[in-house]
Order: structure tokens, then sequence, then C-alpha cells
């Protein structure tokens, strides 16, 4: 983000109401006239990036970034993208700028309609499970609820215990399928489906039954997704911790050999 300042004078439509704006105006309105004077095109550019009318910070220009810099509360579950624009000044309670009733209008706004988008998202995709269901002589009335339960990542909702699937279950063949071309677009060794822990995990992942389905966010929105976290978890949460727990493990069934023969152990991490 930028230092740079140039006059905070308001965009040219700043007092329009902000439900009568296409929401790419409601975005950018929130940009000074002056940067409104360069033009979009100069809006990516480090030197020319547009400034915030609310709190005169400057940042590249995307719609998610307007997001996150209108609201503290939205993030990557929220839009899919890391955040890398730090909220408005203006977004702090206590705060009292010039603008401030402008800001909470559009800040508003820009909460209702990302909402509205992810509904519609939803309901799109939940009339799409109901015509599949249909077409496998299932009862498109049947509902099925959201429940937060069993859901690893604790953050998106998954399909609860017991709820009716909106779509048939998958056949052997195409179990089996899935599998060889994941196999094949991932890389991953044949010899993979032969190992004793990789069949415990298919094995504990078909015992869970829904709850290892949840509806998908970011990229992912209105889509069935798994609850297996993705790889930064493991890499940064998971990982560490399982190897942790097997070091542990492994200490105690060396500890009895060591007390009785000794020992050293030596490791350069």
């Amino acid at each position: 983000m930028g230092d740079g300042r140039e006059s905070l004078m308001p965009a040219p439509n700043y007092n329009s109401p902000v439900k009568e704006l296409a929401y790419k105006d409601l975005l950018t309105s929130i940009f000074t006239h002056a940067s409104h004077q360069r033009g979009m095109k100069t809006w990516r550019t480090s030197a020319t990036y547009p400034q915030c009318l609310f709190c005169g910070n400057t940042f590249r220009y995307e719609a998610y970034s307007v997001e996150y810099h209108m609201d503290p509360n939205i993030g990557k579950a929220t839009t899919g993208k890391e955040r890398t624009v730090a909220a408005c000044k203006e977004s702090l309670p206590t705060s009292r700028g010039p603008h401030r009733n402008r800001f909470l209008e559009v800040q508003a706004e820009i909460r209702s309609r990302m909402a509205s988008d992810r509904n519609t998202l939803l309901a799109e995709a939940n009339a799409s499970a109901k015509r599949n269901l249909m077409s496998v002589g299932g009862c498109a009335d049947t509902p099925v609820d959201l429940v937060t339960g069993g859901n690893a990542d604790g953050k998106r909702p998954c399909l609860g215990n017991g709820q009716t699937v909106l779509t048939r279950p998958p056949t052997q063949a195409e179990f089996v399928e899935c599998w060889s071309e994941a196999i094949i677009r991932c890389g991953l060794s044949p010899a993979l489906v032969d190992n004793p822990l990789f069949r415990k995990a298919l094995v504990t992942t078909s015992r869970m039954g829904q709850t290892a389905v949840c509806m998908g966010k970011g990229n992912a929105l209105g889509k069935r997704d798994t609850t297996l976290p993705h790889r930064q978890t493991f890499t940064r949460k998971i990982i560490p911790q399982t190897d942790k727990r097997l070091d542990a493990e492994n200490m105690e069934r060396l500890k009895p050999k060591m007390n009785k023969i000794g020992g050293t152990i030596m490791s350069d991490g």
C-alpha cells in the first residue's frame, strides 16, 4: 500500500444513492476525484494507485481489495483471496472522519450485495442438486440441513449426520475411476493404493459419511467440497502436530532399550 497523498475531493458519483450504483461503481466511489481523473488504467501501477477518500491510503485496485479495505470482517473464507490491503481507518468504531456517514452507507451496501451474491450461488447449487436427485427418482422436497458439526476446518457448513444426499452415491466403477484419474493427473505412484495407511485413510473417510462433505468456499462457493483441510493448514499446523506425536511414540518404544543398553540420539534439526 502506498503512502502518497493528493487532494481528498470526493469522486463524481459521491452523492449518488448507493443502491442505485452498479457494483463496480460502488467500489470505485471510495476513491478520490484526482484518482478518477487519472483513469482506472493507472490504478494497478504502484506510483499511481488510487487513494481512498475516507483514510487517504493508496492501494492496488481490485474488487476484492476494496471489499477488504472497507470491511475488516471480510477474509479469505469470504472472497477466496488472501488479505493484501489493511482495513480503512474509518472502519474503527471510534473514527469520526468528515465522510463517516458516506463510509457507513458504502460499507453496508457492499456487505449486503456480497451476502446476496453468496445466497444466489447457494440457491443455484441447491436447485441443481435437486434436479440431480429428481433424475434418479428421489424427492426434491427432502430438506438438507447445513450444520457445523464434524467440520475439520471449523468454518465451512457440513451436511449433517443422517441427512438426505441430493445426488446418487457413486458406483464402485466411478469410485475406482475417480482415484485412477487422481493418480494419473497428480503424478502419484500406483503403489500408494497398496499402502496400509492410505487404505486406512480411505476407510476413515468412508466411516465419516456425510460429515466429510461440505459446501465449498472461495472459488468453490456453491459446490460440494470435503472438510479435509487444504495444503497450508496441513503444512503449518497438522503435519507438525502429527510429526511431534509420532516422534513421541517412537521415543516411548526406544526408551526401554536405551535404559537397558544405553544410547545416544543426535539430530541436526
